[in-house]
């Protein structure tokens, strides 16, 4: 839902430039771009959004792990899955 990946984007250090969030947007039906949009605006070297086909969670997972370049990953999973790359 589009308050539970608020709730995760507040949650997280967006100022941090040591760390990439990805936003997979797995076909929702909702707004969440538009949800996300103040995020990209305020952190686009942070936070990133992507839509997809709709999927399942490993699907979601490999779509962000393609894109991270780092050391370590992590995942918040919500209806929507909000990926996090730590570099």
């Amino acid at each position: 839902s589009t308050k539970t990946i608020c709730d995760t984007l507040n949650s997280i250090d967006c100022k941090n430039d040591d760390i990439d969030v990805f936003v997979v947007d797995d076909g929702s039906t909702d707004n969440l771009k538009d949800v996300v949009q103040p995020y990209l605006d305020t952190y686009p070297n942070v936070v990133h959004y992507f839509r997809k086909d709709n999927g399942n969670q490993g699907s979601c997972i490999n779509f962000a792990i393609q894109r991270a370049n780092s050391k370590f990953f992590s995942f918040f999973a919500a209806f929507l899955f909000s990926i996090i790359s730590l570099i």
